[in-house]
């Protein structure tokens, strides 16, 4: 979620000189790069559920979390250019990054 807290700010952060992943990336290969990482997580779990000992909780809810993943990114990629719209799913993205630690936790449980 930081390099998309990052977008936000992208502006006052190249006035700044600032090196932040949005810059250096720019913003569509930013919110492309994070549109993939769930589910390549997620592939993971599918791949390494039974070597890691867990239940197949994990792996259908993590692919459940990167599919809503996809779907905000998909909005944030449409109005990458307007901060106050990017910065509203952040915190909403906030909350999906949560579920992942939960599914985490249950999967090890």
């Amino acid at each position: 979620t930081s390099p998309i807290n990052d977008l936000a700010d992208y502006i006052g952060d190249k006035k700044h000189g600032k090196k932040t992943i949005p810059i250096v990336f720019g913003k569509r290969k930013t919110i492309l790069v994070t549109m993939i990482l769930p589910f390549l997580l997620a592939g993971i779990f599918w791949y390494d559920s039974t070597l890691l000992n867990l239940d197949y909780f994990t792996p259908i809810s993590m692919t459940i979390l990167a599919s809503i993943t996809f779907r905000v990114l998909l909005s944030v990629y449409k109005n990458r250019d307007d901060c106050k719209y990017v910065r509203s799913k952040h915190k909403k993205m906030l909350w999906l990054h949560y579920g992942v630690q939960c599914a985490l936790l249950t999967g090890l449980i």
